[in-house]
């Protein structure tokens, strides 16, 4: 029977008098480069879609890759490539080529035992795979290649309380137990995992069970996000917010949706700062929707409506800071081209910095190039200083 208070909790005895409880969440498995390549599983096919270039709602896709045997699972490399979990304990690797996607190898993963179930696989930073299996306890490994086939190089962690998250980020490793508790371990290290720590104690989520959860390494300082099914937003052992239903990581923020149906953008700088974190003023979106993911490098951010259909939208912070780094990089044709296709004041352009674009204006002339734009540059210069407007 379905749980009459948790949403999404499934409740099953078994005539062996075996009681099972299953909690189903809302995972979205996109690459962490510039493409935000989404992988969908269906059956033995994965269905691909880079949403940086495309955006095509489920169940349609760019492309479909065959895999040999059902997926149960995937999980992207930061150079892009995808591994999937098959239901006959193989693993198939694809990369992506000039005409499509290729699959490198389907391996057997000869030596994780049929015994056990295993999940939460992910890539290390050696080009290795972690997994969790789950029998009598929870047991992180680690895989590589070996004969053609991949085997257990070690075990790293084993666990008494369930392991529901498992992420590899820069030099580290960190696990989420149900409990709340987050452990982490350094990829050069030998030691044994230790808790997580922020500020000498330990990082621990108030509410258990926040399956949708991430790492971002900020300043060189880990911040766990985690956010719970009854919306409440964790960094850390911080309750960012209570009426959340949707986060997504960026290069240089969070975004969160809420259930005033409100998009919020958070520097990740600001999750450094001390003392209470708050989601800033936000922009209105549509009633239900959800962040599916944001373009890398971009400004690109999709939602997914409650009919299923998706809306890409630029919201103002992103393309403020990507205006920030072009003017700064002296790409004045890129940056006038941003403030007309977003339709932002160009008066910006000279408040930003106007000692620098004083005396670099011949590169600027000579850049743009494109009379049009440089008269309607001239035509938003104005006395006020746009940068407080």
């Amino acid at each position: 029977m379905w749980d009459p208070e948790t949403a999404l909790d499934l409740h099953i005895v078994l005539r062996s008098g075996r009681y099972l409880r299953l909690s189903f969440c809302w995972s979205v498995d996109v690459s962490p480069h510039d493409f935000a390549t989404v992988a969908v599983i269906d059956g033995a096919a994965i269905r691909v879609t880079p949403f940086g270039k495309f955006v095509i709602p489920p169940p349609m896709a760019k492309l479909s890759i065959a895999t040999s045997a059902p997926v149960n699972q995937v999980a992207w490399s930061k150079d892009g490539r995808l591994a999937a979990l098959l239901h006959n304990n193989t693993i198939a690797t694809f990369t992506i080529a000039d005409d499509g996607w290729k699959n490198d190898q389907v391996l057997a993963a000869e030596s994780l035992p049929s015994d056990s179930i295993v999940y939460r696989i992910a890539w290390n930073g050696d080009g290795g795979l972690t997994a969790v299996l789950a029998k009598a306890n929870w047991t992180l490994i680690s895989m590589r290649l070996d004969a053609n086939a991949w085997r257990i190089q070690d075990t790293l962690h084993t666990s008494d309380v369930p392991i529901i998250a498992n992420c590899a980020v820069k030099d580290g490793h960190y696990l989420q137990l149900t409990n709340g508790d987050w452990l982490q371990r350094r990829n050069d290290s030998t030691t044994p995992f230790e808790p997580m720590l922020d500020e000498g104690q330990a990082v621990r989520f108030r509410s258990p069970n926040c399956f949708s959860c991430a790492v971002v390494v900020v300043d060189d300082v880990a911040k766990a996000i985690g956010l719970a099914s009854t919306y409440q937003l964790y960094v850390n052992n911080k309750e960012l917010a209570t009426n959340v239903n949707s986060f997504a990581i960026h290069d240089e923020f969070v975004l969160v949706t809420t259930l005033a149906h409100q998009l919020h953008c958070i520097e990740l700088k600001s999750l450094r700062e001390a003392g209470e974190l708050s989601l800033g003023a936000g922009r209105a979106v549509e009633r239900g929707s959800r962040l599916v993911c944001a373009c890398a490098a971009s400004t690109r951010v999709i939602l997914q409506m409650p009919r299923g259909n998706l809306e890409a939208i630029d919201p103002r912070p992103l393309v403020l800071h990507a205006l920030k780094r072009l003017i700064d990089e002296r790409m004045y044709l890129q940056a006038l081209m941003c403030m007309k296709r977003h339709r932002i004041n160009m008066n910006l352009l000279y408040d930003h910095d106007p000692q620098k674009l004083t005396e670099n204006m011949a590169e600027f002339v000579e850049k743009i190039s494109d009379p049009l734009l440089l008269n309607l540059f001239l035509m938003d210069l104005v006395d006020d200083d746009t940068t407080r407007s």
